[in-house]
C-alpha cells in the first residue's frame, strides 16, 4: 500500500519548520494517530521527526494514545536488543476479552502469537524499593492470550527499531481468555502450547518463551512504573510469545491453548 495523507497537512515540511525533540515527538505522534484513524500505511517517519532515541519513541507513543483518547487496557512489554525494557499500551478499541471476532482489515499483517498475559488483581503501586517476582506473583492471575500483530508502516522491518516501539510495538489488537487464580502452581517455564489455525495444529511447543519465565518481564515492568504511577488493578500485561510470529489469512480462526492455562480464539472476519 502506498502512503496517502492521513490530514495533517504536509509533514516534511512541518517537520523542517520545528525546532526540539518535543516537536518532533509532536509532529511524529499525529502523523501515527492520523494513520490509525485513515486506515492508511506510512513508508516511515520523516527524518526530521523520528524518534531518536528510546525515550523520544515512548514519548510519540504516549502522545499517539492520548490524541486517540484511547483508554489504556493494559501493557505489552518486552526486553529491548540492549537489554532495556520496551513497552507499549493495549488500548481500548483492540482489546478482546474472550472468544472474540475481529475484522482482518484493521489488522492487515494478521501476525499471531500464543502468548500468557497476567491480570493485576491489585494495584502495584509507585514506590521507592524495587518489586521482586514473589509479590508481584501474588499480585496477578494469569491468561491465555493471542496477540495480533500489525504495524501503520508498509514494511515494520525497513523502519528503525525506535520507530517501531513509537507504532506501540506493532500491536494491532489482543485478546485474552479467562485469567486462573491457582497459575502459580503451573511451571509456565515447561507449559505446553498449542496454536491452531482453522482447527489444524501448526505450534506444538513445550515452553519457548523469550525470558523462560513469562512473569520476569511484568517484574521489570513494575519496576519501570514505580516511578511513574505504579500498575493499576484490572490492567493486563502481555509479556512475549511462545510461539513465534505465524501469519494468517483473512477469515480464518485461531486457537491458542496453554495446558491447565485454557485457551482462547479469535475468528478473523
Amino acid at each position: 500500500m502506498e502512503e496517502r495523507g492521513v490530514g495533517i497537512g504536509q509533514p516534511d515540511k512541518m517537520c523542517a519548520d520545528l525546532e526540539g525533540p518535543f516537536d518532533r515527538v509532536h509532529v511524529a505522534a499525529r502523523r501515527l494517530a492520523g494513520a490509525r484513524r485513515a486506515g492508511v500505511l506510512l513508508k516511515d517517519l520523516t527524518p526530521d521527526c523520528r524518534p531518536k532515541s528510546l525515550g523520544e519513541a515512548f514519548a510519540v507513543q504516549d502522545a499517539v494514545t492520548q490524541i486517540l483518547g484511547e483508554r489504556i487496557r493494559g501493557w505489552k512489554v518486552a526486553s529491548g536488543g540492549d537489554g532495556g525494557l520496551l513497552r507499549a499500551a493495549l488500548l481500548e478499541s483492540v482489546f478482546f476479552e474472550g472468544d472474540s471476532e475481529i475484522e482482518s482489515a484493521a489488522v492487515s499483517y494478521l501476525g499471531i502469537e500464543a502468548e500468557v498475559a497476567f491480570k493485576l488483581m491489585a494495584d502495584l503501586p509507585s514506590r521507592s524499593t524495587p518489586y521482586v517476582r514473589d509479590e508481584v506473583a501474588r499480585a496477578v492471575w494469569a491468561c491465555p492470550a493471542i496477540e495480533v500483530v500489525h504495524s501503520r508502516f508498509v514494511n515494520f522491518e525497513a523502519v528503525t527499531s525506535y520507530e517501531r516501539v513509537a507504532d506501540h510495538l506493532l500491536n494491532g489488537a489482543f485478546a485474552h481468555g479467562p485469567a486462573l487464580s491457582t497459575w502459580a502452581k503451573l511451571d509456565l517455564r515447561t507449559v505446553r502450547v498449542r496454536l491452531e489455525v482453522d482447527g489444524t495444529l501448526v505450534v506444538d511447543s513445550i515452553g519457548g518463551h523469550p525470558t523462560v519465565d513469562p512473569l520476569l518481564p511484568l517484574v521489570e515492568l513494575a519496576n519501570y512504573f514505580r516511578r511513574e504511577g505504579g500498575l493499576k488493578a484490572g490492567q493486563l500485561v502481555t509479556t512475549g510469545s511462545f510461539t513465534g510470529l505465524v501469519r494468517i489469512n483473512p477469515g480464518q480462526k485461531v486457537r491458542a491453548l496453554f495446558s491447565q492455562l485454557g485457551g482462547v480464539e479469535a475468528r478473523f472476519t
